[in-house]
């Protein structure tokens, strides 16, 4: 799903459920440790510019949660973390 901040960035999501207008994201290590992805910016501005993204697109939506792998490989820890966020099981 495409969001657009109140910034003019543009930003996709890992996963998005329009009936329940909300927002899951996953999170490895990587995209704060791993030069490829860190672009030449330092682990603080990675972070930084996360916060900033989450933000902009948590002002869009209803609920929001972020996961890691262990998480989101454990369907009992999985469904607790949305359940926490608000969503709601049918």
């Amino acid at each position: 799903m495409r969001f657009v901040g109140d910034s003019g960035r543009v930003y996709y999501v890992d996963l998005y459920w329009p009936d329940q207008d909300f927002v899951l994201e996953f999170d490895g290590k990587g995209k704060y440790t791993d030069p490829l992805y860190m672009a030449g910016r330092s682990a603080s501005e990675v972070v930084y510019e996360e916060k900033r993204r989450e933000d902009e697109i948590r002002a869009q939506v209803r609920g929001m949660t972020r996961v890691d792998w262990g998480v989101a490989a454990s369907p009992t820890r999985l469904e607790r973390r949305l359940r926490a966020a608000g969503f709601v099981f049918p």
